[in-house]
């Protein structure tokens, strides 16, 4: 799966990277650590919007509500891996995907 504003800023990066001769530098490194908390967030982003799609096809309403409090509470600060094991919940093929 891509993510439009992670691959763009990647491109953008080493765009710089490559007119500057950055490469190993104190900036290709602070670009690195802008880089991972973007996608990170991304990542986050998308996660909680295919999880409220997939919880939007439960017709009950007050189920789907409950699944869409339990969505805001499983991602407040979850690292990379917890993400995952959320994803999975849903079936290996989905984690498979990320």
């Amino acid at each position: 799966m891509h993510i439009l504003r992670i691959d763009q800023a990647l491109e953008r990066c080493e765009e710089h990277l490559t007119a500057t001769s950055a490469f190993g530098t104190q900036i290709d490194s602070l670009l690195t650590h802008a880089l991972l908390v973007l996608m990170y967030a991304e990542f986050e982003k998308t996660i909680k919007k295919l999880m409220r799609e997939k919880c939007s096809s439960v017709k009950d309403e007050s189920i789907r509500g409950f699944l869409g409090e339990c969505v805001k509470a499983v991602f407040r600060g979850l690292k990379l891996s917890d993400m995952a094991g959320s994803i999975n919940k849903f079936g290996t093929v989905h984690k498979e995907i990320w």
